[in-house]
């Protein structure tokens, strides 16, 4: 992957956040086996949770990338 290799708490990381998704996709299951009502106030909140995963997931990746991009630069000056 262009250089760059990947750090081995990546796969924790990525562990963390596929079990985070599935507690997402459980617990919507579930508020929907509850009733409508139910699944109409925990709907909007596990949407928002799965994107905050996702999203932290994403930037933290680029982030961590960016800044390997950095040090190797910094490392061959």
């Amino acid at each position: 992957m262009g250089g760059i290799k990947m750090d081995p708490s990546w796969a924790g990381r990525r562990r963390v956040v596929r079990l985070s998704l599935l507690s997402c996709f459980g617990l919507a299951l579930y508020s929907m086996y509850l009733g409508p009502a139910m699944a109409a106030v925990v709907f909007p909140c596990v949407s928002a949770l799965a994107g905050a995963v996702i999203g932290s997931y994403v930037f933290g990746a680029a982030w961590e990338r960016t800044s390997g991009v950095q040090s190797l630069n910094q490392e061959k000056k």
